[in-house]
């Protein structure tokens, strides 16, 4: 089955198959964003469990009873796996989220376990890119040029907080997410220290449970508030002056995360809070953010708290950066009609 065409299949068999990775057992974003994409749609989920191979005939025998296959990638034997599928001549949807062949080892190269990869990128019905020039770099590198969208999360955890909301702690910058060593641990250490220099305390609440992370943040000064709900991120968020959105500046952190779209954008914007950017001015992400100048400053611009964008600016603009953030959301959808 050819790439350059979305073929078109029998409605009568309605479902899709969500073929997931077993290390893609819990709720994370990544299932977070299927949800959202697929929510329309009739969708069975098959996981892998053990050793893959052994379940090839029970897969086989659900995808012939599908009418298209959705998968985010996953271990190498998986990939093959489906990359067999699309041989089989079944139509299969793949949503890349991370550039894992950039993020192999040069041992997993020289075993060619990228291959796969490249192959599904090529040959599946369509792919979906998780940012633009993840979509720029598919076309560049693998000559992928139809079905080829791009699809990242565009929901939040909780629904928007009230603009008119006042601020509780207005010499304080809250950061919420995920921290780890590949994307922002140092960032979010060199920000803390940026920060109390200039006179502003930084918050920080984070599911990351890896104790080297946990030990480094220690080491800085850096103490995890207590979980909250998903549901009530957005209102935590409402209560501080900004937002810090940070990532490590190093070449290897950079490769790493170049080509992505955090999960958790949509939650800044729906906080309403100016945001405090740190990171390299070459990633397609800051670059965009700092189009809205009402709402988004850089950490090396803050001299004084004054300097920070208002929150009436930052509340007018994040409007405009949701409706940009938001547009073409359908298109890719129509690759499973």
């Amino acid at each position: 089955m050819s790439g350059e065409n979305i073929e078109r299949h029998d409605l009568t068999r309605n479902k899709i198959l969500w073929v997931m990775s077993r290390r893609q057992r819990d709720v994370n974003s990544a299932t977070e964003l299927g949800r959202e994409l697929l929510e329309e749609e009739d969708v069975e989920v098959f996981t892998f469990s053990g050793f893959p191979v052994f379940q090839i005939a029970a897969l086989f025998s659900r995808a012939r009873a599908t009418r298209a296959i959705y998968y985010q990638f996953g271990t190498p034997i998986e990939n093959i796996m489906i990359a067999f599928l699309v041989l089989l001549k079944r139509a299969l949807i793949v949503h890349y989220l991370d550039n894992i062949m950039g993020g192999y080892p040069r041992w997993a190269r020289i075993a060619q376990l990228h291959l796969p990869i490249a192959f599904l990128l090529r040959q599946a019905s369509g792919v979906i890119a998780i940012s633009p020039e993840m979509k720029k770099w598919i076309e560049e590198t693998q000559g992928r040029k139809q079905g080829l969208f791009v699809y990242y999360r565009r929901s939040a955890d909780a629904p928007p907080q009230s603009l008119t909301r006042p601020v509780d702690y207005p010499d304080t910058v809250v950061f919420a997410g995920n921290i780890n060593p590949k994307t922002n641990l140092q960032a979010v250490i060199d920000a803390q220290r940026k920060l109390e220099a200039l006179g502003f305390k930084l918050v920080v609440f984070s599911r990351t449970d890896d104790p080297n992370v946990l030990r480094e943040l220690a080491s800085a000064g850096i103490r995890l508030k207590a979980t909250i709900p998903s549901c009530r991120i957005i209102e935590e968020i409402a209560r501080y002056r900004a937002q810090l959105l940070p990532f490590n500046v190093d070449d290897k952190s950079y490769e790493f995360y170049k080509l992505s779209t955090p999960s958790k954008l949509p939650n800044m914007f729906f906080g309403a809070r100016p945001i405090v950017i740190h990171g390299r001015k070459d990633y397609w992400l800051l670059k965009w953010l700092e189009s809205f100048p009402d709402m988004v400053i850089d950490l090396n611009r803050i001299q004084a708290v004054s300097d920070l964008p208002s929150i009436a600016g930052a509340r007018d603009a994040a409007k405009a950066v949701l409706q940009e953030f938001r547009r073409d959301v359908d298109e890719p959808k129509t690759i499973f009609q």
